[in-house]
């Protein structure tokens, strides 16, 4: 014991004073004299609370460097630590006897290991922990930067929509302009139209009054010609039909004439010589 305490250092903490941060490379070994210690993690909160005669770093015996899986400070004021610095308490430990080494090694596997492993584990869970926040502040970054782009997509498209709106108001406002002139245009030609109708009943009107054929009439006299002009065809064509017919009939009168008349002619030698020849034989 004393010379552990010639080994040891001493050191005073207010409250809130800062011992170790998390993943920070420990030195010491660390027993309270006096007050509180709370150990604290990022993860989980406030882990425990040592008191006097409660020690602190053992798994730097066994682990070379040791990184404090996490932060401790002094709760209260006038908080009293002994350091035994692993420099020192390795060859201390080097220069027991061989029983008093295995006593102490065998404390070491059945405290230390475990709760080295123990915090190994929880280390790799918080850096595991780190990592994905790390990857998921990343992830709002990028969506943070797409909203940005998809507000500066959406500003362009309301700039390029006011401008078409404009031009549109531009375009009714030209129309606007324009639609006195296009009325009066249209009265103007509604007007001429109504003149020309009416100068045209006008000359009609004069026409029949003088006695001129007008459209109407001419129109008439030569459908009228027309009708006579198929007509004569029509008649001519009748004629020449009927004179075909009595050709064809005297064509066939003729021949049946001389049809029979050849026939006449063939039967009466035959008819005649028989008789005379029995009249002179009788």
């Amino acid at each position: 014991a004393m010379v552990l305490a010639a080994l040891a250092g001493v050191l005073k903490l207010g409250k809130d004073q800062l011992l170790w941060k998390q993943n920070e490379v420990c030195k010491h070994v660390v027993i309270v004299l006096s007050g509180m210690l709370e150990v604290k993690s990022r993860s989980n909160g406030t882990v425990e609370t040592l008191g006097a005669g409660k020690a602190l770093g053992e798994i730097g015996l066994v682990s070379d460097p040791h990184l404090s899986p996490y932060t401790v400070f002094a709760c209260e004021d006038d908080t009293m630590l002994a350091l035994l610095p692993y420099e020192k308490l390795n060859p201390f430990l080097e220069r027991l006897g061989e029983e008093k080494s295995r006593g102490v090694f065998a404390y070491l596997n059945q405290v230390l290991w475990p709760r080295f492993h123990k915090n190994e584990s929880k280390q790799v869970k918080e850096d595991m922990a780190l990592v994905i926040q790390g990857a998921l502040r990343c992830h709002w970054a990028r969506a943070r930067l797409y909203t940005q782009n998809l507000i500066q997509y959406s500003k362009v498209v309301i700039i390029i929509q006011a401008a078409w709106r404009g031009t549109l108001t531009r375009v009714r406002l030209r129309r606007k302009r324009q639609e006195p002139f296009t009325v009066l245009i249209q009265q103007n030609w509604r007007m001429h139209t109504a003149r020309k109708a009416m100068f045209r009943r006008l000359t009609l009107r004069e026409e029949r009054l003088q006695g001129r054929e007008t459209g109407g009439q001419k129109l008439w006299k030569a459908f009228r010609r027309y009708q006579e002009l198929q007509h004569q065809e029509f008649e001519e064509r009748r004629q020449k039909m009927a004179e075909d017919r009595s050709v064809s009939s005297a064509v066939r009168s003729s021949s049946v004439r001389s049809s029979s008349v050849r026939a006449s002619s063939v039967r009466s030698p035959s008819s005649v010589s028989p008789g005379g020849g029995g009249g002179g034989q009788g």
